[in-house]
């Protein structure tokens, strides 16, 4: 594993000033975590002996089937919603914990489908903001479990990592994040923790319950804003599986500004980041990068790049300066 990511921790850029006073900020989930193969690659970066601060979403796959497992509740009632739940979202990370041999890790799963069956009441309301609700809890499953066969499995790897519920940590109103609140809790876990590895869930939304939505990539961003503020290099990397057209243009090493960013991905129906969170580093100037699991480069954003003229069209960001 550490060969995989020799590149991913030298320091490729200016402006990744990695050093004793930096700390490597990652965000997994969806394409760089769709099977028991990609738990396992993550536990071994987690179990490098550089710490880590790590933000979990939801394997691939995972936010669509529990989209359609709400649709189904409010459209046809729990019978088959249960149903899909079960064969798509049991069935799978069932496979994937007894592909990693994790020790009663059944349990995870049946105490989610009790929690299921206690959420029907919610959707029985003829309040749309109670189906809202039960959509933002739906999707919550998601990173709740990816997380907690993260966990699992790490232990079985006696891998020391240190959870901190986001839940407790991200303050909210109207899921909307409390700044000052959320940064004096944030870098409590820095200081309570310091030189150990991080296992947190995204988390945007007030509810006790309630993840939110794309709450991983934010808080992977407030994490940051919090180290940078302490005295700490943040290096910055949001993990993905790209899809910038690599066999048709060279896309390694792409450095750009943080508009061109915002601006090239909305030509793509899902973020690589999401906006929110690019803007929270651009106020602080802080870069990221959005890499592969291998650890290839496939692009950086920095104020840096400021220099260069924004790129206007989705095609010209293949005439970028090249590292």
């Amino acid at each position: 594993m550490k060969n995989q990511f020799e590149k991913l921790l030298k320091k490729p850029h200016s402006v990744f000033a990695e050093g004793a006073d930096s700390l490597l900020l990652l965000k997994v989930g969806g394409s760089n975590l769709k099977d028991a193969n990609d738990v396992r690659r993550i536990a071994g970066l987690v179990g490098d002996l550089s710490p880590k601060f790590l933000v979990v979403s939801p394997m691939e796959g995972v936010n669509e089937t529990l989209n359609n497992v709400v649709d189904l509740f409010v459209s046809e009632g729990p019978g088959e919603a249960l149903d899909l739940f079960n064969r798509c979202f049991f069935d799978f990370h069932k496979s994937i914990i007894n592909d990693l041999k994790i020790p009663g890790g059944l349990r995870l799963l049946v105490e989610f489908r009790k929690e299921l069956k206690e959420q029907e009441d919610l959707i029985s309301l003829p309040d749309v903001t109670a189906n809202s609700d039960f959509r933002n809890y739906m999707l919550s499953l998601g990173e709740r479990i990816s997380l907690s066969i993260l966990k699992a499995y790490l232990s079985k790897m006696k891998i020391k990592f240190h959870h901190v519920d986001a839940r407790k940590v991200i303050s909210t109103k109207n899921c909307e994040v409390r700044f000052h609140s959320t940064l004096e809790r944030m870098s409590d876990v820095f200081h309570t923790h310091y030189g150990k590895s991080i296992i947190m869930e995204g988390s945007v939304a007030a509810e006790n319950k309630n993840l939110g939505i794309n709450g991983a990539d934010i808080t992977l961003a407030l994490a940051a804003i919090t180290c940078f503020e302490n005295g700490f290099f943040p290096a910055v990397t949001y993990l993905k599986e790209t899809e910038f057209e690599a066999e048709s243009y060279p896309v390694d090493n792409i450095c750009m500004a943080y508009e061109t960013f915002l601006d090239y991905q909305n030509s793509y129906p899902q973020y690589y980041v999401h906006p929110d969170a690019v803007n929270f580093l651009k106020q602080k100037g802080i870069p990221f990068r959005v890499v592969n699991l291998e650890g290839t480069y496939r692009m950086i954003v920095s104020k840096e790049a400021l220099q260069y003229q924004p790129i206007k069209r989705a095609e010209e960001i293949f005439e970028a300066v090249e590292l």
